[in-house]
C-alpha cells in the first residue's frame, strides 16, 4: 500500500506547464487524462483544497490547525507536546479552539459566520459529535464569498440519493436539520441543498494523513477529486504541510493515459475492496485486477488449498460476492464459509500491520 504523507512544500518546480486535462464520458464521467509522456515519481498536477475540515470520526481537535485539545473545562496545560491542549472558545461563536489565533483564523470564519449570525452558541462538550456539520458549512460558505471555488465544488460528482445507503441518508438529514432548523440557516440554504452537499463530500473527500494520533483531517480538491479509481493506479498521493495534494506518477506514463488513484485499500482482496466502494464511492469496480480471480497474479484473493500442498482456493467469479471457491491445482472446492473466515483473520493482520506502521 502506498503511504500518504504530509511532506514540506515543494521547492523549484515549474508546474505552469500542465500535463493533464479534464475529460468526460458516460462511464466514468469527468477524469483526467495525460497531454504528455510523463516518467515514474513525476508529478502530474497539484491541487490546493477547495475546502478542509475534521472528519467526523475525529477526536477532539482545533478546527482551525487541527491541533488535539482537551474539551474538559478543567483541563490544564501539559509539558508533553503532544497532549491535547486546553481549548480556548472562540469568544464569538463560542466553539473550541486551541487559541485566540486559530479563533481569528481565516479556515474558521465560514462556520463563526453562520453560527454568529443566527444567535446560536455551541456546547464545547458537543462540538465533536458536530464536525459533520463543519465541513458542510464550510462548503456551503463559498457560494457566496469564493465563487469559483463553489463552481469547482459543484463540478464534482455527488451520489445518487436512491443509491444512498440508510446511515448516509440519516446522517444526512441530521446535518440538514441542524443547519436548516437548529442553526436557522433555511433562508439562506434549504434542506434539499445541505443534502445533496452531505453527498458530494462523501463521494470526494480525501482523508488527510495527520501526525497527531487520533486526528483525522479531510479535504476537498477540485482536480484530485476528479482522478478515476483504479485497483492498479497510474498515480499516488500525498500531501504538503499547507494540504496542497500532490499527484506524481506510479510508473512512466504515456501522452493519453487516464491518471487514476486507489480509492481503497491495496492490500484488501478483490471482494473487501469492491464492497467497500460500494459503500464509500457508489459503484462496483470492474477493473483489470478485480476480473482476475488471481488479482493479477498477486494471490492477495487466495487460500491455501486443505486437500493439496501446492494449490490455492480461488473465486470462480471474482465479480460474484457469492460465487463458489476451488482450489486451481487439484479443483477442489472450499468448505463452505471458509472464504468469509480466512478473510475476516487477513483483514485483521492487516490492520495489525498499519496500527504498528509497518505498511
Amino acid at each position: 500500500m502506498t503511504t500518504e504523507v504530509i511532506t514540506d512544500s515543494l521547492n523549484g518546480l515549474d508546474l505552469d506547464d500542465k500535463a493533464y486535462r479534464i475529460a468526460e464520458s458516460e462511464d466514468v464521467g469527468r477524469h483526467v487524462i495525460l497531454t504528455k509522456d510523463v516518467d515514474q515519481g513525476e508529478i502530474i498536477l497539484q491541487d490546493k483544497p477547495l475546502v478542509t475540515g475534521p472528519a467526523r470520526h475525529s477526536d477532539p481537535v482545533c478546527i482551525s490547525c487541527y491541533r488535539p485539545i482537551d474539551l474538559n473545562p478543567k483541563s490544564q496545560a501539559s509539558e508533553d507536546p503532544e497532549a491535547p491542549v486546553p481549548y480556548y472558545a472562540c469568544p464569538r461563536c463560542k466553539w473550541p479552539m486551541c487559541s485566540e489565533e486559530c479563533a481569528n483564523s481565516p479556515r474558521h470564519k465560514p462556520e463563526c459566520f453562520y453560527l454568529f449570525s443566527s444567535g446560536c452558541r455551541i456546547n464545547a462538550s458537543d462540538t465533536d459529535s458536530l464536525y459533520d456539520v463543519i465541513m458542510i458549512l464550510r462548503c456551503l460558505y463559498l457560494k457566496d464569498h469564493q465563487p469559483e471555488d463553489w463552481k469547482a465544488l459543484c463540478n464534482l460528482q455527488t451520489t445518487d440519493p436512491a443509491s444512498m445507503d440508510d446511515e448516509l441518508i440519516d446522517r444526512g438529514e441530521k446535518v440538514a436539520n441542524l443547519i436548516c432548523g437548529t442553526f436557522k440557516l433555511a433562508e439562506s440554504f434549504t434542506r434539499e441543498v445541505v443534502f445533496e452537499m452531505c453527498g458530494r463530500l462523501e463521494q470526494n473527500s480525501f482523508e488527510i494523513p495527520w501526525s497527531s494520533a487520533g486526528v483525522a483531517v479531510q479535504g476537498v480538491y477540485g482536480v484530485g477529486c476528479m482522478l478515476e479509481h483504479s485497483c492498479i493506479p497510474s498515480a499516488h498521493k500525498s500531501f504538503n504541510t499547507d494540504l496542497t495534494l500532490n499527484i506524481r506518477a506510479a510508473y512512466s506514463l504515456d501522452e493519453g493515459d487516464t491518471v487514476s488513484l486507489c480509492y481503497t485499500d491495496s492490500l484488501w482482496n478483490t471482494a473487501q475492496r469492491r464492497e467497500h466502494l460500494v459503500y464509500s464511492k457508489d459503484f462496483l469496480c470492474t477493473c483489470e485486477r478485480c476480473q482476475d480471480n488471481t488479482e493479477n497474479g498477486s494471490y492477495m484473493s487466495g487460500l491455501k488449498c486443505l486437500k493439496c500442498p501446492e494449490g490455492c482456493y480461488l473465486p470462480d467469479n471474482p465479480l460474484d460476492c457469492a460465487s463458489s471457491w476451488a482450489c486451481e491445482k487439484c479443483e477442489a472446492k472450499a468448505p463452505q464459509g471458509y472464504s468469509d473466515m480466512a478473510e475476516a483473520k487477513v483483514a485483521g493482520a492487516v490492520e495489525k500491520l498499519e496500527e504498528s506502521g509497518l505498511t
